[in-house]
């Protein structure tokens, strides 16, 4: 259902974002149950999600499950997504957040810059990006190896040119691995 140039998707459907996605690197992809607020136009210059999803539907299952429960988790918790993107001309910046009630908080941010020397036809181009990411158990810490923290940070650098492109990427990383529901 569309209205003021919203995009509001109630019940099963497929969500696309960083951490809750459709894993679709396969034949069958997870689908989600919920509720999800999206602008109408996907090519503004600024978007923003509101959601919660409160079940999911594993590729080896018949049925939908909480999303807690792919964590390991017997609660039965949806997981409420926030984010906010800025994109311009040279810059592409935004922050995401994940939110599990008594189990899981992820937040993800990144900041994106074309430098100014290049980018246009012909020329060359510069990209410089980092991005952030922190993920802690949160409330009555049910996830398995509670308390849990993990702290990541990445920078790439890419220079391009016609079709041509390079890039170095740094990261560093605390803890364990990120958690998402499989």
């Amino acid at each position: 259902m569309t209205f003021a140039n919203q995009e509001l998707t109630v019940g099963r459907q497929l969500v696309r974002t960083l951490y809750v996605n459709t894993f679709d690197a396969r034949m069958i992809p997870l689908t989600f149950e919920g509720i999800v607020l999206l602008p109408e136009w996907k090519d503004q210059t600024f978007e923003y999600i509101a959601s919660y999803l409160w079940r999911y539907k594993p590729r080896d299952q018949t049925d939908f499950i909480p999303l807690s429960e792919g964590l390991g988790v017997e609660l039965d918790e949806g997981i409420l997504i926030t984010g906010l993107r800025r994109r311009t001309a040279s810059w592409n910046y935004g922050l995401t957040n994940y939110w599990i009630k008594d189990t899981l908080n992820t937040t993800y941010v990144e900041i994106d810059y074309l430098l100014p020397f290049g980018g246009s036809e012909g020329q060359p181009s510069l990209r410089v990006s980092i991005n952030d990411l922190d993920q802690r158990s949160v409330g009555a810490d049910l996830i398995a190896g509670a308390p849990y923290q993990t702290y990541q940070t990445s920078a790439r650098l890419i220079a391009s040119y016609h079709a041509w492109a390079t890039g170095l990427i740094s990261e560093s990383r605390s803890a364990s691995a990120p958690r998402s529901p499989r």
